[in-house]
């Protein structure tokens, strides 16, 4: 129940902010983010661009991508806490992932 209030409250938050517009995500990009003592000037590009893609996608999206790969959820985790069937938790994810590698792309391409 928890859960489900802090991802709403997230939801309305984000929205506040306006919506912004994600393929695979380098590695180098998710260790940018976990260990600040790789390669500096690298894990900051990296992050920088990681952060402006994650911001281009809508609040469902991150909410999804952070849930599960930041946080170490489950799909059927995700399904519960999002309240959809397991399939729609599945289809999501993938739509996402999928977001975010766009997004990395068009931040890469700048």
């Amino acid at each position: 129940m928890l859960q489900r209030v802090a991802v709403n409250a997230a939801r309305q938050t984000l929205r506040a902010r306006g919506r912004r517009r994600v393929r695979e995500i380098p590695s180098s990009f998710v260790a940018a983010r976990q260990d600040p003592v790789v390669d500096a000037t690298v894990s900051r590009a990296d992050a920088a661009i990681l952060d402006a893609a994650l911001a281009r996608l809508p609040v469902e999206q991150r909410a999804i991508l952070v849930l599960h790969h930041l946080e170490g959820r489950t799909v059927a985790e995700l399904a519960t806490i999002l309240d959809v069937p397991l399939g729609t938790a599945k289809s999501r994810l993938f739509t996402a992932r999928r977001a975010l590698a766009d997004a990395i792309e068009r931040e890469e391409g700048r």
